[in-house]
């Protein structure tokens, strides 16, 4: 699964910073599958923060939050060297 808004981004201007799901949403996710999963005897999906996701705050949805991984376009696209 694909989870966010996490921060703010321009492929959602209509967002405000009240607006965001915000970083701690796919980690709340990946406990309701964990949950909902291991309840009923399957694996559960992976989680992947995406939404404004950069260099800054890669790290937090996952080392903080407990998503599986993130995911990203524009910060790659737009690198000096990607």
């Amino acid at each position: 699964f694909f989870v966010g808004t996490c921060y703010m981004t321009d492929s959602h201007p209509e967002k405000t910073e009240e607006d965001l799901e915000g970083p701690a949403l796919p980690g709340e996710v990946v406990a309701a599958l964990e949950k909902e999963c291991t309840g009923e005897g399957r694996p559960r999906p992976p989680v992947f923060a995406i939404g404004g996701i950069d260099e800054r705050n890669c790290h937090e949805p996952v080392a903080v939050y407990g998503a599986d991984g993130i995911a990203t376009i524009r910060a790659v696209l737009q690198a000096d060297n990607p």
